[in-house]
This record gives C-alpha cells, structure tokens and sequence, in this order.
C-alpha cells in the first residue's frame, strides 16, 4: 500500500526560536492537525525544553518549560505562571495535557510522581494524586515518561507511563467531585481508543505480544505476538520493536524491524492479522499517531510528514 503524502514540515520550523521584542523571549510556530501553519505564540523568557498543551477552543496553551508551568493567551499574553520544584534526583520536566472537556492535566515526575488538576483561571492546584491514595499508586510509574489519551465517553483519560527499564504502567484517571480518581489498565502500553470507547489497543513494552481489549474490563479480545505476525510474510525473522498505534477503528500501525527488515505493516484491529504493508516513497522516520482518523506522521531527519491512506 503506497500512502498519499498530504504535507511535509521542516523540523526547524518546529522548534522554538529566539525572538520577540525582550531578551531571551521565544516564538513559537504553530501548525494545526493537518500540518498547516496556524499562527505564532510570542513567549517570555522561558527555558526551551517546552511541553505544550493547547486548549479547547484555542483561547490559549497549557505549557510546561523546565521547572516552570504557564497558562498564555494566543496573544502572547500570560495569564500565570507557577514554578514546579523538581525533584533534585529525578529532574525531568512536566507534562501538560488538557483533555477535550478542558480539564487541565499536569504529570509531575519525582521519586513518587504525581497527577494534579490545575484551575485554569489562576494555576493553583485542584487536586493531587500520589502513592498511597489507594492501591493503584502513582510511584509505579516510576519517573518516566507519559503520553494522555481522550477516552470518547468523556469521563476518563487514558494515561501511559513508559519508565524505560522498569517497564510501562498504564491509567484511566478522572476528576471529579475535587479529587482524582485512578484504575489501573490491563496491559502494558495505552496506544489509543476505538472511537465508541469500547475497545482499547495495549501495545508491548516487556511482553512478547500486544492486544486490543474490551474498555474498561480489559477482556482480551484478539492479540499478535511481535514476531509472528498471522499472515505476514517478511522473508526472514523480524520483531515489532516501535510501537504500535491505532488509525482508525479498523486499522492498527506498527514498525517491524529485522536482519534487512524495518518497514510499517497495517494490521486489522479486530484480528491483528496482517492486512498490507506500507511502502513509502522514500525513507520516512519512524511513525507517530496523529489526531485525524486515518492519518499518521513520521519524523525524519529532515521532516515531518502527514500521511493518509489511499
């Protein structure tokens, strides 16, 4: 299966600049799901390593840059700004998210990483979730590295902490009556939602298989092993060792890798079967989800790219 390129990006253009009236201030060049430009955000000074989390409606961006977290308007205008302590032993910075019903999500890595809602209005702390609130606690995730998925149903949010050697966790989080409350997903790795919310994929991190399971039990309705993809035929021994995601309801993308291998397979998300391989162009980087159905991204070394089914 050839894919249809629907647009390609410069990475440069996708990383902060120093510009803007003041010292030290940073631009940021804004691109909407289909990879068109959609504006400019002039921010303060602010360390570059930036997280960023746009809201609802596009009346501002939740972004976390070093040790610091900061709600600006599309203007440029900062609305607040707080400052996180890092952890000294484990300082990575943190992660916003702000879920489709404008709840703004903060991931606060430490020794015992926490979740906390912020009040969009000032920045102060709605509620904090951590270890020993119940059994599912937060310091199993270990420090690591998270991404948040939108559950259709609206009342949850998928969340996946990939903590390199120590394996994955993944969470359905939700707040509500000023508290947090979490459940703990069979599975290793979230990779997304069917868009009934009734079926979710858990790629692999240190299992030897991932699966699609039924939402919220976590039923396994079909499952693939890594190397032994049913009816796959890739001429010499091979492993999924990227991770996969969903597309759309019917069609799951995953990296195989092997001795000549490395090539992007569709599978079909009820079975798991192999349905076609991807033939790019040229070489393309390794995949991403994108927030279009049937779409996906690639980063390569010199771009990034917005993908289509034919």
């Amino acid at each position: 299966m050839r894919p249809r390129l629907i647009r390609e990006v410069p990475n440069d253009d996708l990383l902060p600049v120093v510009a803007g009236p003041g010292p030290g201030q940073l631009r940021l060049r804004l691109f909407d799901d289909w990879l068109l430009p959609a504006g400019e955000l002039d921010l303060p000074a602010l360390d570059p390593r930036l997280r960023f989390a746009p809201l609802p409606g596009h009346t501002g961006s939740l972004i976390a840059a070093g040790d610091e977290v900061l709600l600006v308007e599309r203007d440029g205008t900062v609305r607040w700004r707080r400052r996180e302590d890092p952890d000294p032993e484990y300082p990575e910075q943190a992660t916003p998210y702000v879920d489709p019903g404008g709840t703004l999500w903060l991931w606060l890595p430490g020794k015992e990483d926490r979740i906390a809602v912020v009040d969009p209005a000032t920045g102060d702390r709605l509620a904090e979730y951590a270890d020993g609130e119940n059994s599912y606690g937060v310091a199993v995730f270990s420090h690591g590295s998270p991404a948040f998925f939108a559950h259709p149903g609206g009342d949850w949010t998928g969340l996946h902490v990939a903590a390199g050697d120590q394996g994955s966790t993944s969470f359905r989080v939700r707040y509500a009556d000023g508290r947090i409350t979490a459940h703990e997903f069979l599975g290793e790795a979230l990779a997304g939602f069917d868009t009934n919310g009734t079926r979710y994929l858990a790629a692999h991190h240190d299992d030897e298989e991932f699966a699609m399971r039924s939402f919220p039990d976590g039923e396994v309705l079909a499952s693939c092993a890594l190397d032994d993809i049913p009816g796959y035929q890739a001429g010499g021994p091979y492993r999924i060792d990227y991770g996969a995601f969903m597309i759309n309801d019917d069609l799951v993308l995953a990296c195989v890798e092997g001795d000549g291998i490395a090539e992007d397979v569709l599978l079909s998300s009820h079975t798991l079967h192999w349905v076609d391989t991807v033939r790019y162009p040229s070489a393309s980087g390794l995949p991403w989800r994108s927030a279009r159905p049937g779409h996906w991204l690639t980063r390569g070394s010199d771009a990034t790219r917005l993908w289509a089914l034919p």
